[in-house]
């Protein structure tokens, strides 16, 4: 269920490709001025025209929630049945509030037959502060007084309406962009370009890509695309990304594979055709896989970073999860494949699927600052304001539950933070679990595997 937010995103472009099924159309769109039915891409919405956000926090996408369950399905006795509720990342906190809910006078876990939460927490106290009763008097008093006053600012316009996650601040001025050379990408330029390579793959998988030698020339442009694909971090890419000779599923894999995407945020696709080199990272690896405790958490996390070896000369494809069983990607320095068949977890297809789903965003960047704060007060037992709803602590004693999560979450448990009952899935990284494939290269559990079981319960 896409949240209010997302509707600020101008889903044109995207749209006009899926119908069309030609990727050029959103690529120019976007980034090259194109019309669509006469209409012309805006940019990121102004932060004026923003405003209506600072009231979109978690009551308002709890009471969403119910609204659509009951619309479509008006028999309450239906919805205990047959509804499996749940949600990935910042989806399963919110899972956690609907099932906590009063709507009414009865519990949202009331209105659902189970839940399920991926790789994100389902307590309403991850820290459990109740273990330490000062502490909690403390913590419950003070967010009493102060939850309504941060709410409050929102509406003067002193704290930002949406979570920025871009690269450039789009509050800059027009000079402060001209002077700094930074007007030649917005908010959500990096979601938009995945979206694009989304439906590249959908349609043409094998086909050479247009997107590299499409994408604008701007500084802010060579510093993100150094990011991603020079050899030597922050260093220039050599040769110039725009001469790279990709397939549409390599461009994809690119911004999102685990060992081409070097934050938390990538999947485990599988590997490039042909031979990689690795990119030199400013910390080595090592430092952080072989620290106590925490090291084997981490090495499934913290990969190493590879580029094509020849980028520009030959066409560079890429290898799906499931091939790399019986042939093994390229090696690296010491002999040993970069990627192994138990680290790759997700089916290029579904990915594609998802990210080039043209209506419905993956990413957004107008997130609300509003649900944030709902979330950081809520973690602290506040149950005041608009969280007067969070009445039912009981929900998870309530209706049978699935929690998957990765080797993150697991260091959390180390330390006794977030410690309710939970499969760890070795080798996965967050966006791994939406997007994996069945079966999976070493024939355990998928999880799609644990949200079947928890229907048969």
């Amino acid at each position: 269920m896409q949240r209010r937010p997302s509707c600020l995103d101008d889903r044109t472009g995207m749209v006009a490709a899926v119908e069309s099924r030609d990727y050029r159309v959103a690529m120019d769109y976007y980034f090259h001025g194109g019309t669509v039915d006469g209409h012309r891409y805006g940019g990121v919405v102004p932060v004026g025209q923003q405003a209506f956000l600072k009231d979109l926090g978690v009551k308002s996408i709890v009471e969403d929630w119910q609204y659509i369950n009951a619309r479509e399905i008006p028999d309450p006795a239906v919805r205990k049945r047959k509804i499996y509720l749940g949600g990935h990342s910042l989806g399963g906190p919110l899972t956690a509030y609907f099932a906590a809910w009063d709507f009414a006078g009865h519990a949202g876990y009331d209105e659902i037959a189970g839940m399920w939460v991926l790789d994100a927490p389902m307590r309403l106290d991850v820290a459990d502060l109740a273990r330490v009763p000062l502490l909690k008097w403390i913590v419950d008093r003070t967010t009493g007084l102060t939850y309504g006053a941060v709410t409050d600012l929102l509406g003067t316009g002193l704290l930002p309406y949406a979570v920025d996650l871009g690269l450039v601040d789009p509050s800059l001025t027009g000079i402060a962009q001209a002077l700094l050379g930074l007007n030649g990408i917005e908010t959500n330029t990096l979601f938009q370009l995945a979206s694009i390579a989304g439906i590249a793959t959908r349609f043409e998988p094998k086909a050479e890509s247009e997107l590299p030698r499409s994408l604008p020339r701007a500084p802010a442009w060579d510093i993100a695309l150094s990011a991603l694909y020079s050899r030597d971090l922050f260093q220039p890419v050599d040769p110039d990304f725009r001469t790279w000779r990709l397939t549409n599923e390599a461009m994809l894999a690119s911004l999102i594979d685990s060992n081409t995407n070097p934050t938390p945020f990538s999947a485990g696709l599988g590997s490039y055709d042909g031979p990689v080199v690795e990119r030199n990272l400013p910390v080595p690896i090592s430092l952080f896989t072989d620290l106590p405790m925490i090291g084997p958490q981490l090495k499934s996390i913290v990969r190493p970073q590879v580029v094509p070896a020849d980028p520009a000369g030959r066409l560079n494809g890429w290898r799906n999860y499931d091939t790399l069983t019986d042939d093994p990607a390229a090696p690296d320095a010491t002999g040993q494949p970069f990627a192994t068949p138990q680290e790759k977890v997700c089916d290029m297809e579904q990915l594609a699927y998802y990210f080039g789903g043209g209506e419905l965003a993956v990413g957004s960047p107008y997130d609300t600052v509003r649900t944030a704060i709902d979330i950081a007060y809520a973690i602290l037992g506040t149950n005041t304001g608009d969280l007067a709803g969070l009445k039912h602590p009981e929900y998870l004693s309530r209706v049978p539950y699935v929690r998957l999560a990765s080797g993150l979450w697991q260091l959390a448990s180390i330390f006794g933070v977030d410690a309710e009952p939970t499969t760890y899935l070795t080798n996965y990284r967050h966006l791994d679990f939406p997007f994996s494939g069945a079966p999976s290269n070493d024939g355990g559990p998928t999880p799609a595997d644990a949200l079947v079981d928890l229907t048969n319960r």
